[in-house]
């Protein structure tokens, strides 16, 4: 191995190492360094970062150009790691619970200290609530076959100063309880789906090649039912879907969308339903 221009190794420092196959053997070389500013507290911003490559041409060139790039990797060495790398991410701070690094910090859950969630309004087009799960509630509606976002969460976008990061999602877990008066008339019926992916917040999204818009990719998540007669306080049974062995992915800048359904139900003025909700994941 060699460093260039200097004769030992330093810590405060990003050092470019090239890795050369040969027929022979393998050489590894570096490059170039860059130095840590000594009013930095690190290299960067971010201790997550993605791997980016940038071509730069100075000036116009004579002849359009291309770049080609095979074979990249990305490795950690020196480093014995028994943690998954879900908990890895969580650790750096890329955990469900916040809004990943360079957003201007906040909690991502609708939960606000001893206060009662304000009422969504139930929409096929606009998010009910804009954050990743908390507390909800709503007046009950009549049953119909309209999916509605209840809620809607735009994963960041990249931009120059706040990396792009995927929302991996790993898990769903919902309560719903009746609230005010008990359930008349009808039993309700209480459909769910996760959705991740689209290109915007309304679940009217359709793809479309010519105006780059993608509709939300849906996972049915289960149902959960409340009879006639369903007391004030009584719970209905608990979704809990696991998608740690098969993760469901939300690129930057795209939408996850917690929709619900209700086939069966009565709308009643007095009658609210209310209810938790958590979306478990990291950013990567």
């Amino acid at each position: 191995m060699v460093f260039p221009q200097c004769g030992h190794t330093v810590s405060h420092r990003v050092e470019f190492w090239v890795h050369e196959h040969g027929n022979m053997n393998d050489q590894e070389e570096c490059w170039g360094f860059i130095y840590t500013p000594q009013a930095a507290g690190g290299p960067c911003m971010s201790m997550a970062l993605p791997m980016f490559i940038r071509q730069v041409n100075v000036s116009v060139t004579s002849q359009a150009q291309q770049f080609q790039l095979y074979s990249v990797a990305v490795s950690q060495a020196d480093m014995a790691n028994n943690r998954s790398w879900a908990t890895a991410q969580g650790a750096m701070g890329n955990s469900f619970i916040n809004q990943p690094d360079s957003v201007a910090a906040a909690q991502a859950q609708n939960y606000v200290n001893s206060t009662v969630p304000a009422s969504a309004t139930l929409s096929n087009t606009a998010a009910g609530y804009t954050t990743l799960g908390g507390q909800w509630q709503f007046v009950a509606v009549a049953g119909a076959e309209t999916d509605y976002a209840l809620f809607g969460f735009q994963v960041p976008a990249g931009a120059a100063n706040v990396p792009g990061k995927n929302f991996i999602v790993t898990g769903v877990h919902i309560e719903t309880y009746n609230m005010v008066v008990a359930v008349a008339t009808t039993p309700t019926i209480f459909q769910w789906a996760l959705g991740v992916g689209s290109t915007a917040v309304s679940l009217a999204t359709a793809d479309s090649l010519t105006t780059a818009t993608r509709a939300p990719r849906k996972v049915a998540l289960g149902a959960q039912y409340l009879p006639i007669g369903a007391v004030v306080g009584q719970c209905a049974n608990a979704i809990d879907v696991n998608f740690k062995e098969n993760p469901v992915v939300a690129e930057a800048g795209t939408w996850v969308h917690l929709i619900l359904k209700m086939p069966v139900g009565t709308a009643t003025s007095t009658e609210v339903f209310r209810g938790t909700a958590s979306i478990f994941g990291y950013y990567e």
